[in-house]
This record gives structure tokens, sequence and C-alpha cells, in this order.
């Protein structure tokens, strides 16, 4: 007679919990400052996001969930027009964007017979910005700089189940800020007015899921 074998991964619908860290990638900002006549772009470092959501897996195939994460980035270097400032130079000191993104997130997940699974999802919601400059011309300036946005998030990856009810994540994910915080806006009304184009960071992290 033939044999079925069953694997037990744990259950597929209810309650669960899921963390994540990795590494984060901010991309460049650019915008117009002084009235918009000078052109200003900020080139970030790599740096790290650390997610934690709860969720729900309302059947095997869809979920929901409220995500709450922290990115970091160090500013690389500043740039109006032709003139560039690099972290740690003589004028510009050093400087760091931090963000909180809390999103209401969806996710749509393969099932699958196997321990593998792949997702896609995506998320809205705000972001928490905070940016600080310090210079060390004129005998050295701190500036910092905050407040909220609305952000959006796409994600993908994939699941692979360790034991039962505990699954092991790999993501990538892409945050998009339509209305950033400039650094210009560090400096208060010395700028000007300005214009800023949406700002968009990266991350790809693993972590892990717990099914209860």
């Amino acid at each position: 007679f033939p044999v079925t074998i069953r694997y037990d991964y744990g259950p597929m619908e209810g309650f669960g919990f899921r963390s994540n860290v990795g590494v984060a990638f901010q991309q460049s900002q650019s915008g117009r400052i002084f009235d918009r006549d000078i052109q200003q772009s900020v080139t970030f470092q790599p740096g790290i996001r650390f997610d934690i959501e709860p969720f729900y897996n309302v059947t095997d195939w869809f979920s929901v969930g409220v995500e709450c994460a922290f990115i970091y980035n160090q500013i690389h270097s500043l740039q109006f027009d032709d003139l560039t400032f690099y972290s740690g130079d003589s004028d510009f000191g050093n400087g760091a964007l931090y963000q909180v993104p809390i999103l209401a997130n969806f996710r749509f997940q393969f099932p699958s017979d196997g321990p593998f699974r792949g997702y896609c999802g995506g998320g809205v919601g705000g972001v928490w910005d905070y940016s600080t400059l310090s210079l060390t011309l004129d005998n050295g300036e701190n500036f910092t700089s905050y407040q909220w946005n609305y952000a959006f998030q796409l994600t993908a990856g994939f699941v692979y189940t360790i034991t039962p009810s505990l699954d092991l994540d790999t993501s990538f994910k892409a945050l998009c800020t339509p209305n950033p915080l400039s650094e210009a806006n560090t400096f208060g009304s010395v700028f000007g007015s300005e214009q800023v184009n949406a700002a968009y960071s990266y991350a790809a992290e693993v972590g892990l899921v717990w099914r209860f």
C-alpha cells in the first residue's frame, strides 16, 4: 500500500510575531534650497534596520499586521551645486538620519506543502524622521530637526520552517517617504524655501517568525 508522509509545520492561521534585523541603504536625497536656486544632495552610508511586527494570519495565504521599525544611516556627504562636504572633514563634522516607521501591513503568502513559502506585501502609515548635523567651522554648531511623515512600503521574501510554529524569515523591503525631512530643515530658516524629492530606504533582513 502507498505510504503518505505528512509533515507538521505548525498553525497556518492565527496570531504570530515577527522580528527582523538587517542592513539599510538610504538612497541619496536631493532637492533645491535657498529659494530653490541651489541644488542640494545628501549621500548616506549603509546603516541598520530593526523590525518587530505582531500579525494575524487570516488564512494560510493572507495576513495583516502592525510593523514598527528603527532605521539608522550616517551621512556620508553633503553637496551644494558643485561644492561637496564629507563627513569628518574640517567643515562638516558629522550627521545622521533616524527613521521610525509605524505601518499597517498586509501580506500574501504562497501556500506550500513544503518548508519554503514565498510572500509579498506592502504597508502604509507614518514615519518619524529625526536628523542631526554637526558643523566644525566657526567654533562648531549642532543642529537637529524632526517631523512626522506619511510613508508606504513594499516587501518580498520567503520563510523556511525550522520547527513547527518557528520560521526563518528573509526579506527585502523598500520604504518610500513622499515628503521627507530635508537636511536643509536642520538649519531652520537659513536656507529659505526648499523643494525635496521623495526619499527611499531599502533593507535586506533576516529574522524569526513565531506562529501561535
